[in-house]
């Protein structure tokens, strides 16, 4: 869901058709048609003229929506575009602290959305590629949790059943279990 702006003047300043109050009502509609899906939404950290009430108004709406993940850009100068005429542009370090601070919430709220399916049962499309860090196979489940787990390089491009163990800082670590579902 591109919020981009969840401070209401700022998203005015971006021209967009809403407002705080009506991404709460979007997002409980959400809640309530898709319970326990995990729902990420965009959104620009320092546009011009965003005052730090504009960000810390914007940053507490975000904290107490249940997002799952925030997809954090910091304000960008686009020449040709409105906001790039604008002349209350934010110095860089501004910028790039509320960036920092929004990543930390993103984690946050990734970190907690994990840590939901310790010990439920999920779904895991395994990618081709193995974790870096870990060797393990890694994947997505159908919630958009990041898995990983113990397995056979042949369950790549498949859906495998699966049970979450425990959580790994923003993954899910989980144990393959029976019913393997065949790739396309």
């Amino acid at each position: 869901m591109p919020v981009q702006a969840a401070a209401d003047r700022v998203a005015a300043r971006m021209r967009r058709q809403y407002d705080r109050a009506l991404v709460r009502d979007v997002v409980a509609e959400i809640g309530r048609a898709l319970p326990g899906a995990g729902l990420g939404t965009d959104v620009i950290a320092g546009f011009p003229g965003e005052s730090e009430a504009d960000f810390e108004a914007g940053l507490a709406l975000l904290e107490g929506l249940p997002f799952t993940s925030l997809h954090v850009f910091p304000y960008s100068k686009q020449s040709g575009t409105t906001a790039a005429k604008a002349g209350d542009h934010l110095p860089p370090p501004i910028i790039a602290a509320r960036a920092a601070r929004l990543r930390q919430l993103g984690a946050a709220k990734r970190r907690a959305f994990a840590e939901r399916f310790v010990g439920r049962p999920v779904r895991v499309l395994v990618e081709r590629a193995r974790d870096a860090a870990s060797g393990r196979l890694i994947g997505y489940s159908r919630r958009y949790v990041r898995v990983v787990l113990d397995g056979p390089d042949d369950w790549g491009n498949r859906e495998i059943a699966a049970r979450g163990v425990a959580r790994l800082g923003d993954r899910l670590l989980a144990r393959a279990g029976e019913g393997t579902i065949r790739g396309e």
